[in-house]
């Protein structure tokens, strides 16, 4: 008979064939790939680029951030610096994106 023998006894090679005896194992790993993108979508949603809610995000903490520190400011400055920040954030990410295309390409050759 095939086996490990320890010091205290013997372990055999039996392993199920049953589908249903490790499915909460196949369960575990799916709710851990479900929690990881879920994450990730989060926290891409929360990037400051247009369209994304990271957007309004940016336009709350500016405006907040004005009101704290008591400055009166003119009535475009905080859209024109929000825009700014939206225009380098999805710029960095449309970059990312043409990376990932080269690479996944050029891999493939």
């Amino acid at each position: 008979s095939s086996g490990i023998n320890a010091e205290y006894g013997h372990v055999s090679d039996y392993s199920s064939r049953l589908f249903y005896v490790h499915l909460p194992n196949y369960i575990e790993t799916l709710m851990i790939y479900v929690v990881s993108l879920s994450g990730a979508l989060a926290i891409f949603n929360a990037v400051p680029a247009f369209y994304l809610d990271g957007q309004h995000m940016l336009n709350a903490f500016l405006e907040f951030l004005i009101d704290q520190c008591g400055v009166r400011v003119r009535v475009g400055i905080v859209e024109n610096v929000s825009f700014i920040i939206q225009l380098f954030a999805t710029g960095l990410i449309a970059v990312n994106v043409v990376n990932a295309f080269i690479q996944v390409c050029v891999m493939y050759q």
